[in-house]
């Protein structure tokens, strides 16, 4: 796959609505294993769901609780699946931190040996991670796997302009995964897909899907880029002081 090629022309389309910079120099993709993206995931400390019934978003209780996600049914499941994220030089010097609190010593050396390749791998800013897909999969999965990969350069977008609500308070992250599930859906002309069904049970997802449609609530009457953006800033400078 031509990682430029997938996510480029639309990247640049979010740019002029938002009027965005994206400097190529600053991030960079690469193919992981899809265990070790939900074990990097969940060594972030991330507050989805699916994640946050094992370390109650305490970062302090995810060495210990490494395990229990491990034998989990989301984690299970998801194994044969796909994924990505972002993760960043801080990001990564942080889980390594982290990963030298669990007491399998086992899994504490393979992760240590990932985050060490992440580590080496992140020139810049940025480093995102998606699933390696195996040859037998890679014709069923591979339009998955460009839409996933989509939404995380949609995350390093909006980090590298400064534009992050995890950053004022982490309980926010959901209006990140919200503005990017947004744009996702506006530059796929998809807009009209942004609903949210009474029977989900996937909260995850609904999560994701409600928060988009705030901002395609709020969005959908200002006219220029510049007011588009001036707008989050608003939000993620001074959240919900409208």
């Amino acid at each position: 796959m031509k990682y430029q090629e997938v996510f480029f022309p639309k990247i640049k389309k979010i740019t002029g609505y938002l009027d965005l910079e994206l400097d190529m120099d600053k991030f960079k993709i690469i193919e992981i294993s899809q265990r070790h993206i939900l074990l990097r995931k969940f060594i972030s400390c991330c507050r989805t769901p699916d994640c946050s019934p094992f370390h109650q978003n305490n970062p302090d209780l995810v060495p210990d609780t490494i395990e229990d996600f491990m034998k989990g049914d989301y984690f299970q499941k998801q194994l044969s699946n796909i994924g990505g994220s972002v993760t960043s030089k801080r990001g990564i010097l942080e889980g390594i931190h982290m990963i030298k609190k669990i007491k399998n010593e086992d899994l504490k050396h393979e992760l240590l040996k990932l985050f060490a390749e992440l580590q080496k791998e992140c020139e810049g800013n940025y480093l995102v991670v998606i699933t390696k897909l195996k040859k037998n999969d890679y014709d069923g999965k591979k339009q998955a796997l460009k839409s996933i990969l989509l939404h995380e350069i949609i995350h390093v977008l909006l980090n590298l302009n400064n534009i992050s609500f995890a950053k004022q308070n982490p309980d926010f992250w959901e209006y990140d995964e919200g503005l990017v599930t947004y744009l996702e859906h506006w530059v796929n002309g998809r807009l009209d897909d942004l609903q949210v069904s009474p029977d989900e049970t996937n909260k995850t997802k609904y999560i994701y899907i409600s928060k988009a449609i705030y901002f395609k609530n709020k969005l959908e009457y200002i006219n220029s880029p510049e007011m588009r953006l001036k707008y989050i800033c608003g939000l993620t400078h001074n959240f919900f002081k409208e």
